[in-house]
């Protein structure tokens, strides 16, 4: 999505995909006061078994970046 867009926006409807619902539900374990290793984990699952990407060397580091950036995100 280009830099300054929201995720919400109309216009950045066209980058949504067949994932998004793994993000959003990562998003509400959080917000429901799931703990962070608990959603990294999940979000490494969904990457290595659903998506079937296997795991990579960076696979919990991006997933724990994932996480941050959903709990520094008032909207998500």
């Amino acid at each position: 999505m280009p830099e300054g867009w929201n995720w919400r926006d109309d216009a950045a409807s066209g980058f949504e995909d067949e994932y998004d619902h793994y993000l959003k539900s990562a998003a509400a374990k959080l917000r429901g006061g799931a703990p962070e290793a608990e959603v990294v984990n999940y979000l490494a699952h969904v990457e290595i078994d659903i998506m079937g990407l296997g795991e990579r060397q960076n696979t919990l580091v991006r997933a724990k970046a994932v996480v941050q950036a959903i709990l520094a995100d008032d909207l998500m």
